[in-house]
Order: structure tokens, then C-alpha cells, then sequence
């Protein structure tokens, strides 16, 4: 079977790269960044550098279709957020391969935080009492600011989140872009990640992001099994019907888990299946009995890189962590990818030098969808 990876830039997209590979898959990635990370796995059939899709959709769609069509790929998947682009583009792709992702209305429903905050209130699911502010007289309408995180409708990263601002704060937010205000949750913070066929979880990782790059950015997954986020994402996806790829973050507070927001592509969750996954019976729509893994995963480079903070405020405890996690750049069949990878973070560094942007700004500004704004 042929398959085409897009959006291959993200370490959890080359770690799908290399579990469909080594299951005897022919693979082939394409990405508008010039060096993605997935460009260096071995055994790609072939890359191919495409068109921007947030700035060039039309080309970046056709783009995919003569890929398709000139090398018979029988399965496509999106993985990062050029999904919200391919999946645009849905009907003009589906007659010629078969799509892991649903149409564009669907997930832009689960991609705006506010729509899927109150999506899961209606199934009955818990979330943080949540306001939609699009007008400076919806800033009226809210509690105490100082119990509350705001954060755009569309974003990633944790991009310009605000935790628990001062009235002065939150006088002085910017509504040209939709934020979302919810109550500030005290407890701790997981992540999940789900494949998923009618409403039916095939598979699904959960884990603790102990140590991240940014606010919310997880470079250290931690493995957990819990009931509460195991319900919830049972419940969500058979409610919605959902197909595809889906990740979730929680706030596990008192037994329940809040869900946060909602990101239906790949996430680092992935890392947890990839050793397990069996994507034959996957694709038949079979049910995985993937166990818990063994030990955390991390981005070692990421760690060495943005983990001096946490080094310094417990150097035992840090040098512990790193050594007990598997790093998933290091693998004895890929003896060269952990070097590669400066091509790709020298290609990032570039634009965000170019374009004077953050780090994370710059590794996804041309896949981000924001919603039109």
C-alpha cells in the first residue's frame, strides 16, 4: 500500500513515517517547508515540496491531487494542521485516495476552542465554565479576571495565553481575533491522543507533558492510563461520530477530567503507539490492544535545549528524568536523524529570523489555520 504523509515536519509525523515503513508500507511525505524533519527518515520512497496552504490553497489542493493520481497513493494522511487545508480540499481528493480525516466543517467544530467547549457541555462531558469574547462589551460580562485564562479561538502552542490576568489586563486585550475565557482549573494537566473509526476508539495514548517548551508545549510524555479521560474521549468521539485522528488536553481535577481543547490531528501522543500500532488492522477498523508504555518518551534535543530552567531548580530530579525517558530521535536503524534534525531547526531558525517570529511561530506559520483572522 502507498501512503502519503503530510505536514512532515513534526517529530510525531516521522515517527509515523518510520512505524508505517517498518510494516512494509511504501511511504512517501510532502511538506512546504524545505527541510522537514521526515525528509531525513530512511526508507521514503520519495518528498516533495509543495505550495504554502494558508497562503496558496488552490495551488497547495492540486498540488496533493496530481500526487495522488501520479503515484497511485492509496492513503493520505494529514498530521499536522495542514489538515484543516486538506481537508478543504476533501472532495476534490477523496475519488482518487482514501483520506484519514474528515471534512473541513467537521474539523474546524473541534479546532475553535468555544465550539468545542460547548459541544462537550452538550454530551454531558465536563469543561471549565467558559465566555466567547468577540466585543469589548463581552469583558462585562465576566467574573473576577484574576480566576480565569484566556486564549485565541484558534491557536496552538499555547500561543498568547494569558493566565489569571489583572482587570488592567484584560481592559487592554485585543479582540480583533475571538478569545475564550474559562475558569482557571486547579489541578494537573494530561494530554491524549486517539485513532478512531465511527465514533469507535481503535487505539489511544494518554500521558503527563512534565516538561514543555513554552506554556503548553509537551517535550516529555510521561505514560498514564485514567478512567476519566479514557470516558471522556469514548463518550466525545461516539457522540460525534468522529473518524480520524483526535487529541485532547485535560485538567484532571477530583477524579474528573476538564477537556481543554480539542486538536484533531496528530499530536506527541503518538510516540506511545508507534511500537504497537499494527496500521493493517488498524485500517480494517480493528480494535488495538495497545498496552501503556513502559517509560517516558521525550525530544531529547528539545530537553537539552529548553530544559535549562528545569535543570537548574532540580538538577537530580531533571538528570533522572532524561536518562529513564526513550528519545525518539535516537533509534539504531536511524543512527543519522538526531544530527539531521539541526537542517531542520536551521531551516525554522531562518524564518524566524526572516520573518521575526518566535521558534513555534516560525515551524508552523505557514500550516497554521486560524480561522480566517
Amino acid at each position: 500500500m502507498k501512503v502519503l504523509i503530510t505536514g512532515a515536519r513534526a517529530p510525531a509525523s516521522m515517527d509515523m513515517m518510520r512505524s508505517l515503513i517498518r510494516q512494509g508500507f511504501e511511504v512517501y511525505s510532502a511538506d512546504s517547508m524545505a527541510f522537514p524533519l521526515g525528509r531525513f527518515v530512511k526508507g521514503i520512497t520519495k518528498h516533495f515540496t509543495i505550495p504554502k496552504p494558508n497562503t496558496q490553497l488552490t495551488a497547495f489542493i492540486e498540488a496533493l491531487k496530481d500526487l495522488v493520481i501520479s503515484n497511485q497513493i492509496d492513503l493520505l494522511i494529514p498530521t499536522c494542521e495542514e489538515i484543516f487545508f486538506v481537508s478543504q480540499g476533501y472532495k476534490e481528493l477523496a475519488p482518487y485516495t482514501r483520506l484519514l480525516c474528515e471534512p473541513f466543517a467537521r474539523l474546524d467544530t473541534l479546532h475553535n476552542k468555544h465550539q468545542f467547549n460547548q459541544l462537550a457541555q452538550e454530551y454531558g462531558l465536563d469543561v471549565p465554565e467558559s465566555w466567547l469574547l468577540t466585543q469589548e462589551s463581552d469583558k462585562d460580562l465576566l467574573p473576577n479576571p484574576e480566576s480565569l485564562i484566556l486564549k485565541p479561538v484558534y491557536s496552538r502552542f499555547g500561543s498568547h495565553l494569558v493566565i489569571k490576568p489583572s482587570s488592567e489586563t484584560l481592559a487592554k486585550l485585543d479582540l480583533s481575533v475571538p478569545y475564550l475565557a474559562q475558569n482557571f482549573v486547579e489541578g494537573k494537566e494530561y494530554c491524549t491522543y486517539a485513532l478512531v473509526e465511527n465514533g469507535r476508539v481503535l487505539a489511544q495514548a494518554s500521558y503527563h507533558p512534565k516538561y514543555t517548551s513554552g506554556p503548553a508545549a509537551g517535550i516529555y510524555f510521561e505514560p498514564v492510563d485514567l478512567k476519566p479521560i479514557n470516558d471522556f474521549v469514548r463518550v466525545f468521539c461516539k457522540n460525534y461520530e468522529f473518524s480520524g485522528q483526535i487529541a485532547f488536553d485535560f485538567i484532571v481535577k477530583d477524579g474528573k477530567a476538564f477537556a481543554l481543547e480539542c486538536n484533531p490531528r496528530v499530536t506527541s501522543g503518538f510516540h506511545l503507539l508507534s511500537d504497537h500500532l499494527d496500521w493493517q488492522q488498524l485500517l480494517a477498523g480493528q480494535v488495538q490492544d495497545i498496552p501503556v508504555a513502559s517509560q517516558p518518551y521525550m525530544l531529547g534535543l528539545a530537553m537539552k535545549l529548553k530544559g535549562l530552567h528545569y535543570f537548574i531548580k532540580n538538577p537530580k530530579k531533571f538528570t533522572q528524568d532524561y536518562l529513564k525517558a526513550h528519545d525518539v530521535l535516537k533509534n539504531k536503524a536511524y543512527p543519522w536523524l538526531g544530527l539531521k534534525s539541526f537542517i531542520t531547526i536551521s531551516n525554522i531558525s531562518l524564518r524566524m529570523i526572516k520573518e521575526q517570529k518566535s521558534f513555534h511561530r516560525a515551524s508552523t506559520d505557514d500550516i497554521e489555520f486560524n480561522g480566517g483572522y
